[in-house]
C-alpha cells in the first residue's frame, strides 16, 4: 500500500512538470481570484540541484515504500528538509510565492498520523485538534488552506487581507538573517481584495463541507471531531485596512460583512508596523471605538445555532505598560474573544543590531522576537486575569518555545518565521515536543489541575486536564466546586498577579486612606507577586500550581520552603481586601449572626475575641475568623508573619493583617484604633456570608441554614 501511495505521489508530481528550481520574478497582486501563477523554468545550476533532490527523495521513498502508513508518511515529512537549501538560494519573496503554489497545488506531505493525545483542546466552543496554527501573513488571500491544514496544523489563519486590492510597498520588502533566524519585513498589507478571497474561500467552503460529510459518515458516532464550521481544520481570517483609506472602521466592518461567514475566528489587525498610522489605533479610545463598530456590524448579520465568529486583535509588541493596561480594560469591557500577542516589532534587539540587514525598515520576527513577546504576553494574561484567550505569537521554534508560551499564559500558539526556515518537518517535530513537555511536567508535578478562583491567580483547565501531580493535596469534589469559577480560556499559565481590590483606592477613606492602599497594596503587596514569580521560574516543581495549592504544599506540614512567605502573603493580602468594603462594618445580618451567636454566645463575645486576639498577637501576623472543619464551628484565630488557615484545612471567613505597615499611617501605630475602625466601619459581612454560604456546601453546621448574600 505504502509503495502504491509513494509511486502515484511521485507520478503525480513529474505529470504535473513540478519545476523547483529557482523563479526569476514573482507576479503582482491582481483584483481577483485567479489561477496558481505559472512557475518559469529554471537555469541549469537549479535545475541539477532540483533533480539530485529528487533523485534522493525517489530513493528513499522506495527504500520504505514497504513501511507502514506512519512510518511513510513521517519519511514525506522529514524529506521536505532536503528541500530547504534549495528555498535558501532563491530571492525571500519568489522562496515564499513558490512555497504557498506548492501548498494550494497539494505538492505538500499530508499528515496521516494522529496528534499525539491530550494536546486537543476546546476554544470558543470549537475543537482544535493541536494548539499549533499557522499565523497570518503566510497565505494572505487564502490560496492554500487545505494544503497547510493538511500539514498538520491546528488551525490556520489567512490574511491579512484589504477591501480593496493593494500591492502593498515596494520591493524588495523582504530580507533574510539566517544566522539568527529571523526576517525583517515591509510588505505593507499586499493583498488581492476581500472580493477576490471571499471568492476562494465560497469555493472551498462548499469543497470542506463536501470533505466533512464523507468523512464523519464513516466515523463513529461518539469519536470527537476536530474542525471548525467549514469543515476540518480552523480557520482564521485577518482583516487590514487599505493604505489610503481614511475611515478605518469602514474598511474593518466591510471585512466582516464579506468573510465573516467563512471564518471559525475574525482578527483586527491594528499592528501591522508597515502600514502608516494603524498602530495608532491601539489606543484606549481609538480601540474601543473600532471595535464597537465591528461587534455592531458583525451582530447584526443573520447567524444560525453558533452565533458569529470570535472576534479577536492582534497588537504589537512594543507597547508601554499603561498601552498594555489600556488594550486589556478595552478588551474586558467589550467582553473582547481574544488577542493575538504579538505582530512584528520595530526594535532590533542583540544580536539582530548587529548585522547590516538591521537597517533595513519593516518589522521584525523570528528568534529574536521571543523573549519580548513572551514577556508581553504574560503581562497581558495578568492584566486581563485569565479570562480571555490569547494566542502566542512571536519566536517560536521548538516545541520547549511553544509550551513557554503556553506556560506564560497563551491558550493557542502560532508559527511562522520557523516554518519559513524549517519547512514542514517542524510541525510534527514541535506538536511531539510539545506533548512530551506536558508529560514531564505533569510527572514532576508542575502541571496542576486547578481554577481560576477567588485566591488564586492561576487558570489551568481544559488544556492540562488530567495532569494533576500526586504530590499536592487532593481536593475533594466539592472543594473544587467551591473554588472552582467559570472563565474564558483554555490554558496552563504559571505567573500569579497582581489582583486588584473590589474598590477604587480611595474609596474606604476616611477609615483607610488612599496613601495607605497605595502603598500597602501597590508596593507590599506588589513585592511579594513579584518575588513568588521569581521563585517559581526556578523551581519547575512547583511552577504551574493554583495558589491555593501553593500554599499548602510549600507549607511542607510545618517546614515552610522558601516559597511560601510570598506565596502565603499573596492569598492573604488577596483574602484581606475582599474582607472589607465601603460602609463596612457595623453588625452581621440574619444566619451569619446567629452562627456567631451559636458559636461564640454573643456578637459582643465574638467581637472581644477578636479584638483580643489582634492587641495581643506578638509580632506580626494575621487574625482570622476562620470554620472549624472537624468541630464543625466558628473560632477565632491569630497566626504569626504569613501562616494561613488553609495550611491547617481551616476556612477562612474573614481575616484583618496586623503587620505594621497597615496602620502606620493612617493611625501612628496604634493598634486598637486601627482594630476597632475595622470592625466599626470596614469589615464586609456581606462578603462573609457569601463565604459560609459556599462553606456549608462541604462543612454541615446544622441548624441554622446560612442564606446566601
Amino acid at each position: 500500500m505504502a509503495f502504491r501511495a509513494s509511486r502515484k505521489l511521485f507520478r503525480h508530481l513529474l505529470n504535473r512538470n513540478v519545476i523547483l528550481g529557482p523563479l526569476v520574478s514573482a507576479r503582482h497582486c491582481s483584483s481577483a481570484a485567479q489561477a496558481a501563477p505559472k512557475i518559469p523554468h529554471s537555469p541549469k545550476k537549479g535545475r541539477l540541484l532540483t533533480g539530485a533532490t529528487i533523485g534522493l527523495v525517489i530513493a528513499g521513498g522506495a527504500y520504505v515504500s514497504t513501511a507502514d502508513e506512519a512510518t511513510f508518511c513521517g519519511w514525506l515529512f522529514s524529506a521536505t528538509k532536503l528541500v530547504n537549501p534549495f528555498f535558501a538560494l532563491l530571492d525571500p519573496e519568489v522562496a515564499h510565492r513558490l512555497a504557498v503554489s506548492a501548498a494550494a497545488r497539494g505538492w505538500v506531505p499530508r499528515e496521516k498520523r494522529p496528534d499525539p493525545p491530550n494536546i486537543g483542546l476546546e476554544v470558543w466552543g470549537r475543537n482544535f485538534s493541536n494548539p499549533i496554527g499557522l499565523a497570518a501573513g503566510f497565505d494572505k488571500n487564502a490560496e492554500a488552506v487545505d494544503g497547510l491544514l493538511a500539514l498538520g496544523f491546528g488551525f490556520v489563519e489567512v490574511g491579512s487581507v484589504t477591501p480593496v486590492p493593494q500591492e502593498g510597498n515596494p520591493k524588495p520588502r523582504i530580507f533574510r538573517l539566517p544566522r539568527e533566524g529571523a526576517i525583517i519585513n515591509r510588505c505593507g498589507f499586499n493583498s488581492e481584495g476581500i472580493v477576490a478571497v471571499a471568492k476562494r474561500l465560497g469555493a472551498q467552503h462548499g469543497k470542506r463541507k463536501l470533505d466533512e460529510t464523507s468523512s464523519s459518515s464513516s466515523s463513529s458516532i461518539d469519536e470527537v471531531k476536530h474542525g471548525g464550521k467549514a469543515g476540518p481544520g480552523i480557520l482564521g481570517v485577518n482583516l487590514g485596512k487599505n493604505k489610503t483609506s481614511e475611515d478605518a472602521a469602514a474598511d474593518y466592518v466591510q471585512g466582516v460583512h464579506t468573510l465573516s461567514q467563512y471564518a471559525d475566528y475574525l482578527v483586527i489587525n491594528v499592528s501591522s508596523p508597515n502600514t502608516p498610522g494603524l498602530r495608532m489605533l491601539q489606543g484606549r479610545k481609538q480601540l474601543k471605538d473600532l471595535i464597537k463598530k465591528i461587534q455592531a456590524a458583525r451582530d447584526e448579520m443573520q447567524w444560525g445555532e453558533e452565533g458569529p465568529p470570535p472576534l479577536l486583535v492582534k497588537i504589537a509588541p512594543d507597547l508601554s505598560k499603561e498601552d498594555l493596561e489600556d488594550i486589556a480594560a478595552v478588551a474586558l469591557a467589550l467582553r473582547l474573544d481574544g488577542l493575538i500577542i504579538s505582530n512584528t516589532t520595530v526594535s532590533r534587539p542583540d544580536p539582530v543590531s548587529k548585522n547590516p540587514v538591521a537597517a533595513e525598515a519593516g518589522g521584525l520576527s523570528g528568534k529574536p522576537l521571543f523573549n519580548l513577546s513572551t514577556s508581553i504576553l504574560k503581562e497581558m494574561y495578568i492584566l486581563t486575569r485569565g479570562k480571555i484567550p490569547l494566542i502566542g505569537c512571536g519566536g517560536i521554534s521548538s516545541g520547549e518555545e511553544a509550551y513557554r508560551k503556553v506556560r506564560a499564559g497563551a491558550t493557542l500558539v502560532q508559527l511562522y518565521t520557523a516554518f519559513a526556515y524549517g519547512g514542514p518537518a517542524l510541525i510534527p517535530q514541535i506538536k511531539t515536543c510539545l506533548f512530551s513537555c506536558k508529560r514531564n511536567k505533569a510527572e514532576m508535578g508542575s502541571c496542576c489541575y486547578g481554577a481560576f478562583s477567588a485566591s488564586s491567580h492561576l487558570s489551568v483547565t481544559g488544556f492540562s486536564q488530567g495532569f494533576r501531580s500526586p504530590n499536592l493535596p487532593r481536593l475533594s469534589k466539592r472543594q473544587d466546586r467551591w473554588f472552582a469559577q467559570p472563565q474564558g480560556a483554555s490554558k496552563i499559565c504559571a505567573y500569579y498577579g497582581l489582583r486588584t481590590p473590589p474598590y477604587k483606592l480611595d474609596a474606604l477613606e476616611p477609615h483607610m486612606s488612599q496613601r495607605t492602599l497605595e502603598m500597602h497594596w501597590g508596593g507590599h503587596h506588589r513585592n511579594y507577586v513579584e518575588g513568588l514569580n521569581k521563585q517559581l521560574e526556578k523551581n519547575e516543581i512547583l511552577y504551574g500550581c493554583t495558589l491555593d495549592e501553593l500554599v499548602k504544599v510549600t507549607y511542607n506540614n510545618g517546614n515552610p520552603s522558601p516559597e511560601f512567605n510570598n506565596a502565603a502573603q499573596v492569598w492573604n493580602h488577596d483574602f484581606f481586601w475582599e474582607s472589607m468594603q465601603p460602609g463596612g462594618g457595623s453588625m452581621p445580618e440574619l444566619g451569619v449572626l446567629q452562627q456567631i451567636e451559636k458559636d461564640f454566645g454573643s456578637f459582643t463575645n465574638f467581637r472581644e475575641k477578636f479584638v483580643e486576639a489582634a492587641l495581643t498577637l506578638f509580632g506580626s501576623g494575621w487574625v482570622w475568623l476562620v470554620l472549624k472543619r472537624e468541630e464543625r464551628r466558628l473560632a477565632v484565630i491569630k497566626t504569626s508573619n504569613a501562616i494561613c488557615p488553609l495550611v491547617w484545612d481551616d476556612i477562612p471567613i474573614i481575616s484583618l493583617d496586623m503587620w505594621e505597615h497597615a496602620y502606620y499611617l493612617d493611625h501612628m501605630n496604634d493598634k486598637g484604633k486601627y482594630v476597632n475602625v475595622f470592625m466599626n466601619h470596614l469589615v464586609s459581612w456581606n462578603v462573609a456570608m457569601a463565604r459560609m454560604a459556599r462553606a456549608e456546601a462541604f462543612v454541615n453546621l446544622g441548624e441554622p441554614k446560612i442564606p446566601i448574600a
